[in-house]
């Protein structure tokens, strides 16, 4: 689906197993906190030109989660990735920010503040401003 020119790749369903996951239960966990930090799920991406952003769900804590926008840039060769779409068109990690979540919003108003925040985001960042605006490489649907 497209969204405001961003390719949204983030689904119904993604965003209901999202809710369920913050809603989710972890007092009774087996254990399986112990030694873990850092976990995290991803729920579908935004992209425009260059960049892709991926909506992460990461559990910081037992009791403490957020809602990240982690950025990756196209035609960047550190060795970091490259398109899975048979091009092999290299790509680099760029930063992220954390999201504010709402779980009660409906998906479409969901999908409308994750982009006025990815766009917000932008404003005050040239290197997501550059990648937006570029034309020679695109991330496309299904790369």
């Amino acid at each position: 689906m497209e969204r405001r020119g961003w390719i949204v790749q983030v689904t119904e369903e993604k965003w209901a197993a999202l809710k369920a996951d913050v809603n989710k239960d972890k007092s009774d966990d087996g254990g399986y906190w112990e030694g873990l930090s850092d976990f995290f799920d991803y729920y579908g991406c935004f992209k425009k030109g260059a960049l892709c952003v991926d909506i992460v769900y990461r559990d910081v804590t037992k009791d403490e989660w957020i809602i990240c926008a982690d950025g990756y840039i196209l035609g960047e060769d550190t060795g970091y990735g490259y398109t899975k779409d048979g091009r092999d068109i290299p790509y680099d990690m760029a930063d992220g920010f954390s999201m504010e979540f709402y779980p009660d919003k409906t998906y479409e108003e969901m999908i409308d503040s994750m982009i006025d925040q990815i766009e917000s985001y932008i404003e005050n960042d040239k290197y997501w401003k550059a990648a937006i605006d570029r034309t020679d490489l695109v991330w496309e649907e299904d790369m």
